[in-house]
């Protein structure tokens, strides 16, 4: 999922309109920061407040 992520954010047909992220390079500036902490050996605990499905399944 972390490598898939950058580029499914960076879509040009993204829509933001319902996500804290006013745009891609925000929330990809996120996903970077959480990407380099994880890969530091941080524990991850900040996704749950991030990581929600939303749509219908």
């Amino acid at each position: 999922m972390a490598v898939d992520t950058p580029a499914l954010l960076a879509r040009p047909d993204n829509d933001f309109g319902w996500s804290s992220f006013p745009a891609a390079e925000t929330a990809l500036s996120e996903i970077d920061g959480i990407a380099a902490d994880l890969r530091g050996g941080g524990s991850g605990t900040h996704l749950r407040h991030r990581v929600a499905g939303t749509g219908a399944a």
